[in-house]
């Protein structure tokens, strides 16, 4: 059932942002909530990290994609993730 969720707020994540396997380019996503990055070059080694596993695929959207399951502290949440994954 957490996983039927998880598709919803995923295709609506993509629909709210406008991704698309045919995009040329990386489209730019917006995050709503705090980061939980206490520095700058945290932040930027997470997106070097995103940006690797990303290169991998064919689509330029995808690392906007992965975006969606952004990093947490949360325990609950990331369970959540582990399910939809599994």
């Amino acid at each position: 059932m957490l996983s039927f969720f998880m598709k919803k707020e995923l295709l609506e994540f993509i629909r709210k942002n406008g991704l698309s396997p045919f995009n040329a380019k990386k489209s730019g996503i917006k995050h709503e909530e705090g980061s939980i990055y206490k520095t700058k070059d945290a932040k930027a080694i997470h997106n070097k990290v995103i940006g690797k596993f990303a290169s991998n695929f064919r689509f330029a959207d995808t690392s906007s994609l992965l975006g969606f399951f952004e990093f947490t502290d949360k325990e609950d949440e990331i369970k959540r993730i582990q399910t939809f994954f599994s």
